[in-house]
């Protein structure tokens, strides 16, 4: 609110526009704005055309709609009803108070209004009525939260558990009634196998009983700091089907994998045996060199589409610090002397999922040279409890109305061949940064340099 009565606007009903001069004139003196109406039959239009007030103050004595008749419609209207309502009345006797208060009125005050009182029940009903909005917010959040599907908990910040839905429950296999001190890490450890960070993102694996398979869930924990403490908010997530069907279609890539690679393994130990054979002529040697690129080529398409299918087979999570040092090497070894780490403004302490970061600064490092780039440089900048990195390079770049479609499957901005590539892996980088919870796009203005990004989740440190 912007002033001291915790009320910014009020609205004043009174079809004595005079007599209502001095509560109107108090209050704005203390910042408020004031709305007047002279017929409690206006109310109702100013309510649904204008900004709701934070309080109404309404004369009791009123020709055609009194001040009850309109307490009583205020009070059976879902968006209103929770709108403060304060009688001024020239009424002193004991039952038209109690009337007034059995009306729904929230306060009641007798005319002539005395300023200090005044300016006490507003500000005192300023209050009351943020603190009913906060309560039916959280009504409403915890409704949300119990018909959800997936689990939630509330942990406090020594990781004890404030508050959990059925769904939570459920999944996690816990109590019905929680303990105060429900020794939540333990309990999972004990019950489930953990792939990942508690602190932040982890796979838990129920092992098969009997009459039972399997069952997989994913964890997500990230912290809310308040102003005196700190909570953690863990989503969990039945993702049996999508893990055990992610593991079949890999089991399967490995078969494929090796269906694949072992007869081309044996044409390039044929080739190299060959070329080490002194009878060959120039001619043999350059059909020999054009079956041995061949073959280097077609391996490393096979390796692409493999790495592309199966990215994001994994649920676990790697985390890495950002610290400059870490991230250098991180560059220099999946772009060797290629790319450089240029602009680094990221807390020594965040962390983000370090399987995600090596693959994307790969593949884009690996576009920008598909590009004809000769200087790639690599920022990194947080914000908004997520890290983004960019590679910046002076390649050929890619038309304005491609800035979408160089994520897609297969596409290529150079339809020829020319350039070496299957436009696969821009679309790997979308693929397994989304997966992780991040966002990607690009930008090549013509005459600057081309501008490749994607974002990461930092990961929350509670749950230690």
């Amino acid at each position: 609110m912007s002033n001291a009565l915790a009320v910014d606007r009020v609205l004043v009903v009174d079809d004595d526009e005079y007599g209502s001069l001095p509560v109107r004139a108090l209050l704005e003196g203390w910042g408020v704005e004031v709305r007047y109406v002279g017929d409690a039959r206006q109310v109702l239009r100013v309510l649904e055309e204008e900004d709701l007030p934070d309080l109404i103050i309404s004369d009791v004595m009123m020709p055609g709609l009194d001040g009850f008749a309109l307490c009583d419609l205020l009070r059976r209207n879902e968006a209103w009803r929770h709108l403060p309502l304060l009688f001024v009345t020239a009424l002193n006797d004991r039952s038209a108070r109690l009337k007034a208060l059995d009306a729904g009125g929230d306060d009641i005050l007798s005319k002539p209004v005395d300023e200090a009182e005044l300016i006490a029940r507003v500000r005192s009903l300023g209050r009351l009525s943020r603190y009913r909005l906060m309560l039916e917010e959280r009504d409403r959040l915890d409704q949300l939260i119990e018909i959800n599907g997936d689990g939630v908990l509330i942990l406090a910040a020594d990781d004890t558990v404030t508050r959990a839905n059925a769904a939570a429950g459920q999944l996690l296999g816990m109590p019905e009634e929680l303990p105060p001190t429900f020794p939540l890490v333990a309990h999972i450890e004990t019950r489930f196998s953990v792939d990942g960070d508690l602190r932040s993102r982890a796979l838990l694996e129920l092992a098969a009983r009997r009459g039972s398979g399997r069952r997989f869930l994913e964890w997500k924990a990230r912290r809310v700091s308040g102003a005196d403490s700190s909570t953690t908010v863990v989503t969990v997530r039945d993702v049996t089907e999508s893990v055990l069907r992610t593991r079949a279609s890999a089991a399967l890539l490995d078969t494929i994998s090796h269906k694949f690679n072992t007869p081309l393994a044996a044409v390039q130990a044929g080739v190299e045996l060959l070329g080490d054979s002194p009878r060959l002529t120039d001619e043999d040697r350059e059909l020999l060199d054009l079956v041995d690129g061949g073959a280097v080529r077609l391996k490393a398409s096979i390796d692409r589409v493999i790495q592309f299918v199966a990215a994001g087979s994994s649920a676990a999570i790697n985390p890495v610090g950002l610290d400059r040092a870490s991230l250098e090497c991180v560059v220099a070894e999946q772009a060797g002397p290629d790319a450089t780490l240029g602009r680094f403004d990221a807390d020594d302490a965040t962390q983000v999922d370090g399987r995600v970061l090596s693959l994307a600064v790969e593949e884009l490092v690996a576009n920008a040279m598909t590009a004809g780039a000769e200087s790639i440089t690599v920022d990194v900048e947080t914000a908004a409890e997520e890290v983004m990195v960019s590679v910046v390079d002076d390649g050929s770049g890619f038309p304005s109305n491609d800035a979408t479609r160089i994520f897609e499957s297969f596409y290529q901005v150079d339809p020829t061949g020319e350039h070496d590539g299957m436009g696969i892996g821009l679309a790997l980088v979308r693929y397994a940064v989304t997966e992780a919870g991040g966002r990607c796009g690009a930008t090549s203005p013509v005459g600057e340099p081309t501008r490749v990004w994607f974002t990461l989740p930092a990961l929350g440190d509670s749950l230690r």
